[in-house]
């Protein structure tokens, strides 16, 4: 026996919680066209379609791709038996994330958001740009978009859809949330006064990075000569000047970044980064670049951040606190007027709306 539900939340993510703009981008785009469907039996779901969302369907292999590529990304980070245990939650969370995806291309549909191929093509420029200097190597934009493809388990002209999607609904976003609202003085003052221990500088690791083209044919002699003549004194900078092959070779293969930034570095330089001492060089490693070597110049440790340094900090805190609040709001606003069947299997988990809501 199936249950069919009529809008509003529809399930829990308490467990393994994903940003809304993760699961924007994971969720996978619509590939059935709307439809008009025929009256349904409140006890027998359509063949093969899991939910409509105001008369559009969302079928069971979408669900399937888009479970198969959550459950992908949530094994990078948690145990076989953690994603055992709450498997029918991130199902269901799936489901509710694509549900969600459809309001809002709809809702684009409806105000008419459209997006040039320049502003795609520039999107993907940047993408690519950002996973070459995080040392994943993508060497043109026909590479970008085939990797982006069997990720997601799509065509290239899907993939292609996919990204001009995304970009339709973050300009979605742009209008419907203030992004630069005006924060108060008094407020950031109150927030600091009850909040002070939330507010520490982070540590920042000044590194240089000097890559080493891996098909040289004569590597190791290369990699020898370059250490020799870091053992001479050459400067770390001048020897990326002259040998490297990498990012910022110009600029001495500089890099400034904070805890938080080198999170999406590849582990084998964000390892390394966090165990060298001020003024020692890494050993030479692979990565998509090349053969690398990492120089780290200096490490600024975490402090408590006095008032003054930390009122910007306070102020995005606080825009972003309510920027969610907005989100929230509009997110609840397109269920409430959308309508949508959802069937799910009878042990399934729901969600129970609040009171009066």
């Amino acid at each position: 026996m199936r249950r069919i539900f009529r809008s509003r939340s529809i399930v829990s993510a308490a467990l393994l919680v994903m940003a809304l703009f993760v699961m924007i981008v994971c969720a996978a785009p619509a590939t059935v066209a709307a439809q008009a469907l025929g009256p349904q039996s409140d006890d027998a779901a359509p063949l093969g379609i899991v939910a409509i969302v105001n008369g559009e369907p969302i079928t069971s292999f979408e669900l399937e791709r888009h479970f198969t590529r959550l459950m992908s990304e949530l094994a990078q980070v948690n145990s076989p038996e953690v994603l055992r245990e709450n498997i029918d939650k991130i199902r269901a969370q799936a489901l509710d994330s694509l549900i969600l995806r459809r309001l809002l291309l709809q809702q684009c549909d409806e105000e008419t958001i459209a997006v040039t191929d320049a502003q795609v093509d520039l999107s993907i420029q940047g993408k690519i740009r950002g996973l070459n200097e995080r040392g994943v190597e993508v060497r043109s934009r026909a590479d970008f978009i085939n990797r982006y493809a069997s990720a997601f388990e799509l065509t290239t002209n899907e993939a292609m859809e996919h990204i001009r999607d995304e970009l339709r609904i973050n300009e979605l976003y742009r209008r419907e949330i203030n992004f630069n609202e005006y924060i108060s003085p008094r407020d950031i003052r109150s927030y600091y006064r009850n909040n002070p221990d939330q507010f520490t500088s982070e540590r920042e690791y000044v590194f240089r990075q000097l890559v080493v083209d891996d098909k040289h044919p004569e590597l190791e002699a290369l990699i020898a000569e370059l250490r020799d003549e870091l053992k001479k004194g050459t400067p770390f900078e001048t020897v990326v000047e002259r040998y490297s092959v990498g990012p910022r070779r110009r600029s001495g293969g500089k890099w400034e970044l904070k805890d938080k930034e080198l999170e999406d570095w590849i582990p084998a330089i964000r390892d390394r980064l966090r165990t060298l001492e001020e003024g020692q060089v890494s050993d030479d490693f692979r990565t998509a670049l090349g053969v690398t070597l990492l120089y780290l110049e200096k490490r600024v440790d975490k402090d408590r951040l006095p008032f003054e340094k930390a009122q910007g900090k306070i102020q995005d805190r606080i825009r972003r606190d309510r920027q969610e609040k907005q989100r929230i709001k509009f997110e609840r606003g397109l269920r409430e007027r959308a309508y949508i069947r959802v069937f799910v299997e009878e042990e399934a988990p729901t969600r129970t709306p609040k009171s009066g809501s």
